[in-house]
């Protein structure tokens, strides 16, 4: 099983939507569909995961990835709507203090 993707491009940032739980065995969609937008030029990268009930080592792993090569090429990765698991998770593993956390896209965006 692996985790289906919506990519939305709105006016200076892009909206990603993954939609199911984040694990080691689902998350490859979403890890070439958000390494390949934070390669870009100055990557504004917005992470819905309100459809996201759990979250693993290899989606924290990989939205620390997006966030560090995002900010090297002038951009950032902003998450979204955390359900209450993942919040706790970002919480616990001190990952707020790296990643910005909105409760909205409309928050996030610029």
């Amino acid at each position: 099983m692996t985790v289906p993707v919506t990519i939305h491009d709105e006016a200076g940032h892009t909206v990603v939507v993954p939609q199911g739980p984040l694990y080691f065995d689902t998350i490859e969609p979403l890890r070439k569909t958000l390494l390949a937008l934070a390669a870009g030029e100055r990557p504004r990268i917005v992470l819905d995961l309100s459809h996201v009930e759990t979250c693993d080592s290899a989606g924290l792993n990989l939205m620390v990835e997006v966030h560090r090569t995002a900010a090297g090429r002038d951009g950032w990765l902003r998450l979204v709507a955390p359900r209450p698991l993942v919040s706790r998770v970002l919480e616990v593993t001190n990952l707020t203090r790296l990643l910005a956390v909105y409760d909205t896209v409309a928050q996030a965006a610029p």
